[in-house]
């Protein structure tokens, strides 16, 4: 698990690309992306913090994120539980590729998430935890 600031978000996603980097640089570059927007999500529907947020009151707050990263011969399996506030899911998403337009505002990053991965679903757990698995298969022409 991850006990951090929204300052030390790029940590947390350094440490979730890096294993991954034998998939190639494109499944890189997208695992970083998906895993950034994901981290952006928990900061800021979780707990509230985005870049709005004073840097001294974002830099005292500590969050505590645990992951899961399963790698799998081919693609990878992320999964990760927060304890903030329970995400509501905008309309039109399913976890699977919406189109953007037919998001509501704000609902755009969840669109993102989806293309970039074959799977991406959020669930509200039994012990109030928030949880989301991703499924990100590789490619073989990927480079």
């Amino acid at each position: 698990g991850w006990n951090l600031p929204f300052s030390e978000m790029d940590t947390l996603v350094g440490a979730l690309v890096r294993p991954c980097r034998s998939y190639g640089r494109t499944f890189s570059y997208e695992l970083e992306l998906l895993a950034t927007e994901l981290a952006s999500n928990i900061f800021v529907h979780a707990y509230g913090i985005d870049s709005d947020v004073p840097p001294d009151k974002a830099a005292d707050a500590r969050f505590d994120i645990r992951t899961e990263l399963r790698l799998e011969r081919d693609g990878i399996v992320l999964d990760l539980w927060d304890q903030g506030t329970e995400f509501t899911v905008p309309e039109g998403f399913s976890g699977r590729s919406p189109s953007p337009e037919n998001l509501a505002e704000g609902g755009y990053g969840l669109s993102l998430l989806s293309r970039l991965s074959e799977e991406a679903v959020y669930e509200r757990t039994a012990d109030g935890s928030n949880h989301w698995h991703i499924v990100k298969k590789y490619k073989e022409k990927e480079t």
